[in-house]
């Protein structure tokens, strides 16, 4: 019986064995799964901090409105698209896309600023389209972007002095 008794004894070790082996894996995931729950807690800190940043170090500044993508669209599609005296619109609609993604938080995908040739309009046109949305979108704020937003889209606004358009914006 000493042999039988031994050889259970044996198993049950190895049992005992293999359980404290499954019982080590748990404690490994266990701590694992910590580990990563910190990670993600730690990680959504951070995001939160850059919830202005549309991708982490690449700052959006393009202007973020009042006004819904929707409103800032039709706005743009129906200024633009209207047909001047004896010629055509101010800008295509590939040029409006263009110019909405460049300028505007919410439009997709971002693009870098192109410059237009406008030949269909004037200074005091496209001034006067950028201050009446101006005054729809934020009134008495932020006058510098809108400013900046002829000076660097339009190139009937080549060598404009800031200031000095700053000053003229509002004289349509």
């Amino acid at each position: 019986m000493s042999k039988e008794r031994e050889e259970k004894r044996k198993k049950r070790s190895e049992a005992h064995q293999e359980r404290l082996k499954k019982l080590e894996r748990i404690g490994n995931l266990a701590v694992e799964a910590v580990e990563v729950k910190q990670l993600e807690i730690l990680t959504g800190k951070i995001l939160k901090r850059f919830d202005n940043v549309s991708e982490l170090g690449n700052n959006d500044t393009r202007i973020k409105g009042r006004l819904n993508k929707n409103e800032i669209e039709n706005y743009f599609k129906t200024s633009f698209s209207e047909k001047q005296k004896d010629s055509g619109a101010i800008l295509t609609e590939e040029e409006i896309n263009q110019f909405l993604r460049a300028n505007f938080k919410g439009f997709e995908p971002k693009t870098e600023v192109k410059k237009f040739d406008t030949p269909n309009t004037t200074q005091q046109k496209l001034r006067g389209i950028i201050y009446d949305f101006y005054l729809k979108d934020c009134k008495k704020m932020r006058t510098s972007e809108y400013v900046k937003l002829l000076i660097n889209n339009f190139y009937e606004f080549d060598g404009t002095d800031f200031k000095n358009e700053k000053k003229n914006f509002s004289k349509k």
